[in-house]
């Protein structure tokens, strides 16, 4: 595998793809309230990723699923008029994506180094960028709204099709192996991160599922959750350091921090009753932390956390500044912790 010496102009896709800069803006707090808004589950980009895996017999062959390697993918790309290519790229460049001009075809450039996990979920987002078109811009996401808006739109929407590739929907809903609810399970059967498969069984899941990831200061980066009359979701950016989530951040377990936590209104009284499962990850300098959560009553189809929910205290206390509390989060003077 030789450098490559000149650099294809095109698209760059760095290792930590990290929005820290654009966390304050208003455009990423309109990015995950879009989000929100279009649910976990998005039928147009699921219909584009069955379609790219439509020329495959996926369902059955010798009577098991086939699961997307490198090596389909590129054959995938090639199929689609894309050329797949791994070379040495300058450190912390993850790929380059070449979108097609003219008689040229286009192409993805993978950084050699890559682990087999990344380097399919690289392939998969590049794919997902040139097959839904997405223009290329070279200024700065941060240059303006709109770019922002478009730059987030666009990862978002090619992580979606990666995930909806390397886990075909008709094959994990259907897998006789596992249970969809079983997040560390599913990750490892379908060679993705835990953040990936708590996100892709938040969109397949038969249960309503809450789905939330934060950095290490408590940020939002991503989000689905329903509107629950608690908390105004839909207006916040930072989570309180009471949480769940955070504890499980300050202790920096690779075990699920759960949480069984009472919602109140204003009037303290008892809204709904919900559970959160809670894991801490760290991965090439990105630290950060996944929840995934349903209502309590439905507890029990999460698997791989807890033997006995019953096992699992109510956690709620009287938030110690309710009325000094800079994130105003809570509708009542209770928070879950």
């Amino acid at each position: 595998m030789d450098e490559i010496q000149n650099l294809p102009d095109g698209h760059v896709e760095f290792m930590n793809r990290a929005v820290q800069n654009l966390i304050e803006t208003e455009c990423f707090a309109e990015h995950l309230s879009d989000i929100n808004e279009q649910g976990p589950y998005r039928p147009d980009l699921e219909a584009a990723a069955q379609k790219l895996r439509g020329a495959e017999e996926i369902l059955q062959t010798r009577g098991e699923p086939i699961l997307p390697d490198i090596n389909s993918l590129r054959e995938m790309a090639e199929g689609l008029g894309i050329d797949l290519k791994t070379g040495v790229l300058p450190e912390n460049i993850r790929s380059i994506l070449i979108p097609a001009e003219g008689n040229a075809r286009a192409g993805i450039f993978l950084a050699a180094g890559l682990s087999v996990q990344e380097a399919c979920f690289a392939a998969g987002h590049g794919i997902g960028h040139l097959i839904l078109g997405h223009h290329f811009s070279a200024t700065d996401p941060m240059s303006s709204h709109e770019s922002c808006k478009e730059y987030l739109k666009n990862e978002y929407d090619a992580n979606y099709v990666a995930a909806a590739l390397l886990m075909d929907a008709r094959i994990l809903r259907d897998d006789p192996d596992i249970d969809i609810h079983d997040i560390d399970i599913t990750a490892e059967k379908y060679n993705v991160s835990y953040e990936t498969a708590a996100q892709r069984i938040a969109a397949l899941s038969d249960i309503d599922m809450y789905f939330l990831k934060i950095d290490h200061s408590g940020h939002i980066l991503k989000r689905y959750i329903k509107t629950d009359g608690f908390v105004d979701w839909l207006n916040i950016r930072k989570i309180c350091n009471k949480w769940g989530m955070m504890k499980a951040v300050a202790i920096k377990s690779k075990r699920c921090f759960v949480q069984k936590s009472i919602l109140l209104d204003r009037n303290k009284k008892i809204l709904d009753t919900l559970y959160f499962a809670s894991k801490y990850i760290e991965k090439k300098g990105e630290k950060y932390a996944v929840a995934l959560g349903c209502k309590y009553s439905e507890a029990d189809k999460l698997k791989g956390f807890v033997d006995n929910l019953a096992d699992i205290e109510v956690s709620m206390r009287s938030c110690p500044n309710p009325k000094t509390c800079e994130l105003r989060l809570c509708y009542s003077s209770f928070a879950p912790v």
